[in-house]
């Protein structure tokens, strides 16, 4: 009890002095370990080639894949496009890592990525002696074994379709690509897909309907009609069946090491009203109910994971969750494709949406869940999804947005923003939603050193909406801090009726 009672005490200094924390954080950066970074790029043409270059420097095994130093301040992802750019004047597409790991006895930390070539071998710079196209099956013998692991990996990838040249599958998923998020949460080490079901299903919403329908692209009125046309958008059939399957219920939460103890985590999935399965976890505190419950949406690129170790902690203090996985987190997801991709990104936004009301609707399945304390939390991503949920979604009590946009298109990379793409996505933009959110109380958290959201635009988003609403900023970045969160769960609590004081957010008097 007296260790417990010096830890909060130390937890409440630290919170309380900036300073303090600023001295700790250099004096763990100056005695931290030191490593450098490497990367190196599988980079495949249409052919299903794999390029290797011969290089000046590497004495032991001269012929191996691209790749160089990461630099001070730069992305492993911008420093390989740089040194196939300098090396050979090739340009690629970065896809998914392969690799992550200590390389070597030295303090090394190398990675390397899946890429597809774009254009042409050009000069080749004063560190390459040659260059060339092999197939695959050729490989010479004097690879390095670590790079051919690595190429037999990426060639496993680009086989199952998870990473196709342009013109072929990858061109089908392009637009869940360009529909990505700048603002970006951590990565998730959890998969995307869902296992085959295993487990006998929740009983689903009774129905005479057999199957999940046909997905059809939604009729979308321009962003001028009445706000109850655009809230007509996201209306789906509550009676379709939801066909929820149980995958797996697991002790510790993937990707986190946290171990569950009495609560209950449950690998579930649900059919989507707009085609294909909604991946999900369902986190439940021991007993019997009723619990108030959160559903969370995560930012881009990430997953239902990234909320795990927040849902399991609400847990502690009575409070079940649903965490769903969107759209563009499921590469296996099944769109209707029209002649403009502007429409395929802006139906994906939309199936988000409906996505995350048919989570609702799992959620009040369950016996142990209030039906009457239902709160939202979302971040990047998902607090623009938020925004335009609050105005359709009636079941919702307490929204909390988390470095959001007021625009879809204002969180796009500046090569897909395009006036035709706003266009398309203006019908559903959060800033026509959010306005129409009461009587749900809304929180607002932003970072005063978050890089891509303006403060003119964070604004924006707070001043069009309804009341209650409140808006707090922190010292912290896009990803906000624990000071954030320890707001967000004292608001909750106080909208949900739960006691959090076993997380130390009321002090000792």
């Amino acid at each position: 009890m007296a260790q417990e009672r010096r830890r909060q005490a130390l937890a409440r200094l630290m919170r309380r002095s900036p300073l303090l924390h600023a001295l700790l954080v250099h004096l763990l950066q100056a005695t931290a370990a030191r490593f450098t970074l490497g990367v190196s790029g599988v980079v495949v043409n249409e052919a299903g080639q794999v390029l290797l270059l011969e290089h000046v420097f590497r004495s032991r095994y001269p012929w191996g894949l691209p790749g160089g130093w990461v630099g001070r301040r730069e992305q492993p992802r911008d420093a390989l496009r740089r040194e196939l750019l300098e090396e050979t004047e090739l340009a690629v597409r970065v896809g998914p890592v392969l690799l992550a790991q200590l390389d070597g006895p030295a303090a090394h930390i190398e990675t390397c990525f899946l890429c597809q070539a774009e254009g042409e071998l050009g000069a080749l710079n004063g560190e390459i002696l040659a260059a060339r196209w092999v197939d695959p099956a050729q490989l010479p013998d004097t690879l390095r074994p670590l790079e051919r692991q690595m190429i037999e990996q990426a060639l496993s990838l680009r086989n199952k379709g998870l990473w196709e040249p342009e013109g072929d599958k990858m061109q089908k998923y392009k637009p869940l690509l360009i529909a990505g998020i700048l603002a970006c949460a951590c990565l998730s080490a959890c998969s995307s897909g869902a296992a085959a079901p295993t487990a006998t299903p929740v009983p689903p919403i009774p129905t005479a309907t057999p199957s999940p329908p046909t997905p059809v692209s939604p009729a979308v009125p321009d962003s001028t009609a009445s706000f109850n046309d655009l809230a007509h958008i996201f209306d789906y059939d509550p009676q379709l069946p939801l066909d929820i399957v149980i995958h797996e219920e697991t002790a510790q939460a993937p990707g986190t090491g946290i171990t569950t103890g009495s609560i209950r985590l449950l690998d579930i999935s649900y059919a989507s009203p707009m085609g294909g399965r909604v991946p999900a976890y369902l986190v439940l505190p021991p007993g019997a109910g009723p619990f108030p419950a959160l559903l969370f949406m995560h930012g881009n690129p990430s997953s239902r994971a990234q909320f795990l170790p927040e849902a399991i902690t609400m847990a502690e203090v009575g409070a079940a969750s649903i965490l769903i996985d969107g759209p563009t987190a499921r590469p296996e997801l099944a769109l209707p494709l029209a002649d403009d991709d502007n429409i395929v990104v802006r139906d994906v936004q939309i199936q988000a949406i409906i996505d995350l009301r048919r989570a609702v609707d799992v959620l009040l399945l369950q016996p142990e869940i209030d039906p009457q304390q239902i709160a939202f939390v979302g971040h990047s991503y998902g607090a623009i999804l938020g925004g335009t949920l609050a105005g359709v979604e009636r079941r919702i009590t307490a929204y909390v947005l988390m470095t959001g946009f007021p625009r879809f298109s204002d969180s796009m990379a500046a090569e897909y923003r395009s006036q035709p793409l706003a266009a398309a996505l203006d019908p559903i933009d959060p800033i026509h939603y959010v306005a129409h959110a009461a009587p749900s109380a809304l929180l607002f958290q932003f970072g005063f050193s978050d890089p891509g959201i303006p403060p003119e635009l964070a604004l924006e988003y707070v001043t069009a909406a309804s009341e209650p609403k409140e808006a707090r900023w922190y010292h912290a970045g896009h990803m906000l801090n624990n000071d954030a969160f320890l707001d967000r769960a004292a608001w909750l609590a106080g909208h949900l009726g739960l006691d959090v004081t076993p997380l130390g957010l009321i002090e000792e008097e």
